[in-house]
């Protein structure tokens, strides 16, 4: 299937993540346009050649679509968008004939292994977690937080929320052996944790 892209400098959109875009280059303005328009997603993949702003990129091959959810113009002539990442794709063949970058896709499915049910309950209770202390700090109170059942989407929680380096995410969300990926994040899950819990000690102070 044909997409438009949005290539990334340091950014690794995973499925189930939110993703906030500040969008001030013509090029993707016409992208944002036209996906408006025609009622489709775009695609977010990270860099491996160019720059984010100005010329060309190449993107890594392995992205994810990323589903419109507002698009918002501010005073000094950019939009700032709103979308939430769906579906991993892989790039098979690239398309510069438009003034933003466009692809052929085709979808990457997850490979279901056996999933030790000990680690995906640890790793399902330290998302929780996480969302508990922030709503704490923020002196809210978390009502309802729905915790991906199947590991995979878990896995991706996480590392959606990690402080990673980029290339590390990237080199995760091209692991669909969802056994392995939760085996990776799984001691990334304290670095998500911990801010939560600074996050309650500034409100306290």
């Amino acid at each position: 299937m044909p997409l438009r892209l949005f290539p990334l400098a340091s950014v690794v959109l995973f499925p189930g993540q939110r993703i906030d875009l500040r969008v001030f280059e013509p090029r993707y303005r016409l992208l944002m346009a036209e996906c408006v328009q025609e009622g489709e997603p775009f695609g977010v993949a990270l860099i491996r050649e160019g720059a984010e702003v100005g010329g060309p990129a190449v993107p890594h091959d392995v992205g994810t679509l990323a589903r419109l959810t507002g698009i918002t113009p501010t005073r000094d002539g950019m939009l700032h968008v709103t979308a939430v990442g769906t579906q991993r794709f892989r790039i098979t063949a690239r398309d510069d004939s438009r003034p933003y970058l466009r692809a052929e896709v085709e979808p990457v499915r997850d490979e279901f292994a056996e999933v030790n049910s000990e680690v995906l309950r640890f790793a399902r209770s330290g998302l929780v977690r996480a969302r508990e202390l922030r709503a704490l700090a923020n002196g809210e109170y978390e009502r309802e937080y729905r915790v991906p059942e199947h590991p995979g989407p878990v896995a991706d929680a996480i590392a959606g929320q990690a402080p990673v380096e980029a290339t590390r995410l990237q080199a995760i969300l091209e692991t669909t052996n969802v056994s392995q990926r939760l085996d990776t994040v799984l001691p990334m899950l304290d670095s998500v944790i911990a801010p939560a819990r600074l996050e309650i000690g500034r409100a306290h102070v």
